[in-house]
């Protein structure tokens, strides 16, 4: 005789499947690494590792970190390595420079 799977099994298994998307969206919504090329006050251009080129919009939001150091958007200059967490209109939510870069 088959056994029905228990409510409390299905349950948990029905909060893991929804709750998987949501642990995986709050991290943001992908990120661009690579050298900076350009920056202005309202944008930036990244070397990206593969090549290509990709121009983030900064806003007033956007958060510079060097590290794990605060930092501001006159930290950021051409040449330094960063990794640009987009927001999910695709702006710059956090720009942070590897550190040891002048």
């Amino acid at each position: 005789m088959r056994r029905r799977p228990r409510l409390s099994f299905m349950a948990i298994a029905l909060t893991a499947l929804v709750g998987i998307p949501h642990g995986l969206s709050a991290h943001g919504h992908g990120h661009v690494k690579g050298t900076v090329k350009t920056v202005t006050a309202s944008s930036i251009d990244v070397i990206k590792e593969d090549g290509n080129s990709r121009q983030v919009v900064l806003t007033e939001k956007t958060r510079y970190l060097r590290g794990d150091a605060k930092a501001t958007a006159a930290d950021i200059k051409p040449g330094q390595r960063v990794v640009i967490h987009l927001a999910a209109d695709g702006t710059a939510l956090e720009v942070r420079v590897e550190p040891g870069q002048d």
